[in-house]
C-alpha cells in the first residue's frame, strides 16, 4: 500500500513540474502574440501621439526667415456604412431537439466559428504538436492531441489545487458515478490558462473500485465517450469541437478574462453519449449530486435517448 501511495505521489510531483515547464515554454512561444495580438491587448491599447502643429526648432535671433502661408486644401472623405457585426446571443435555455438521438455512435461534423488571427497561425506553424498541443486551422483554436503525454499521469484533486501556481484560474465540476466494475469521473473545466489563453476541457477518468487513493486513470480507448463541445464567451461562440470519441476534449483561444477570479463570462454546451441505459442513469445521478455546480434536469441539462445535453 505504501509503495502505491509513494508511486502516485512521485507521479503527481513529476506531473506538476512538467506542467510548470510546459506553460513557461508555451508562454515563451506566444510572447509575440501576447504583445501584438489585438484580442489580448484590447484593454491595454496606447493612444497614438498627436502630431505637433508648431515648429520644434527655436527661431534664430540673428536671422529673419520669410513667412510662407500654406494653401488650404479641403478634402471630403466618402461616407461608408459598415455592416453590423453583432451576433445574436444564444439562449441560455436548453431546448430539446426534435430529431431522435442516433442509436449508433457515429461521429458527425460540427462547424467551428472563430476570428482569424495571423499571429496565432504563424506560431502554430512554428510549433505544430508542441508538448502535445495542436492547432486547428479551420476553427483557429488550440487543442490537445488524442494521446498526449498527460495521459500517463491520470488525475486527482491535487492537480486542480496546484493549477493556480502555474497561472491557471478556472472553474471545475466533477461528476462521479459507478459503471461496470469501476468508479468513473467526468470533469468539466473553463477559465484562464496562463496569461494568454482562455478555454475549456472535458475529461473522462476511471479507477478500480478497490483503490483507496482518490487517483483516477485517464480513460482508455474503450472507455472513451462520444461527445462534442462548444465554447462561448459572453454569449459569443469562439470555437466548437466536433462530435466524436474523446477521453479528453479540449479547446483554447487567445484572450484574457475581465477578472481572473470571475469565470462567469465563459460557458460551454456539450452532448455526451452514454454507452447504455445503466450508464446513463448512473451519470445523471452523478450530475444531480455534483458538489461544485447545481445541475437541474430541464434547466441546464436534458436527456434524449443515450445522449445527455449539458449547459455549464
Amino acid at each position: 500500500m505504501m509503495n502505491r501511495v509513494t508511486k502516485n505521489t512521485v507521479m503527481i510531483v513529476v506531473f506538476i513540474t512538467v506542467c510548470i515547464a510546459s506553460f513557461v515554454a508555451v508562454r515563451q512561444l506566444t510572447r509575440n502574440e501576447q504583445i501584438n495580438n489585438p484580442i489580448i491587448n484590447v484593454n491595454n491599447s496606447t493612444a497614438m501621439p498627436t502630431e505637433s502643429t508648431s515648429d520644434s526648432t527655436a527661431a534664430d535671433p540673428t536671422t529673419t526667415k520669410p513667412t510662407t502661408t500654406a494653401p488650404t486644401v479641403t478634402t471630403t472623405l466618402p461616407t461608408t456604412t459598415l455592416p453590423s457585426t453583432t451576433k445574436p446571443i444564444p439562449s441560455t435555455t436548453i431546448v430539446a431537439p426534435t430529431t431522435t438521438a442516433p442509436t449508433t455512435m457515429k461521429p458527425t461534423t460540427t462547424s467551428a466559428a472563430s476570428t482569424t488571427d495571423p499571429y496565432i497561425q504563424q506560431a502554430a506553424q512554428q510549433s505544430q504538436g508542441f508538448l502535445g498541443y495542436m492547432f486547428n486551422d479551420d476553427g483557429n483554436f488550440y487543442y490537445t492531441s488524442s494521446d498526449p503525454w498527460q495521459r500517463n499521469f491520470g488525475f486527482n484533486k491535487l492537480y486542480d489545487f496546484g493549477a493556480q501556481f502555474v497561472f491557471m484560474f478556472y472553474d471545475s465540476a466533477r461528476i462521479f458515478f459507478d459503471y461496470g466494475d469501476k468508479n468513473w469521473m467526468v470533469e468539466f473545466w473553463k477559465g484562464q490558462y496562463g496569461g494568454v489563453f482562455i478555454g475549456a476541457e472535458i475529461g473522462v477518468y476511471t479507477k478500480p473500485m478497490d483503490r483507496e487513493v482518490e487517483h483516477y486513470d485517464c480513460a482508455n480507448d474503450e472507455e472513451a465517450l462520444y461527445m462534442d463541445m462548444t465554447f462561448y464567451r459572453k454569449g459569443e461562440e469562439l470555437f466548437s469541437r466536433e462530435y466524436m470519441k474523446y477521453w479528453w476534449c479540449t479547446g483554447f483561444v487567445p484572450g484574457k478574462l475581465d477578472k481572473y477570479s470571475d469565470r462567469s463570462e465563459l460557458s460551454i454546451k456539450t452532448r455526451i453519449t452514454m454507452k447504455d441505459k445503466k450508464m446513463r442513469k448512473s451519470f445523471i445521478n452523478g450530475l444531480e449530486t455534483c458538489e461544485e455546480f447545481v445541475f437541474i434536469e430541464g434547466e441546464n441539462f436534458f436527456v434524449d435517448g443515450l445522449d445527455v445535453f449539458i449547459e455549464w
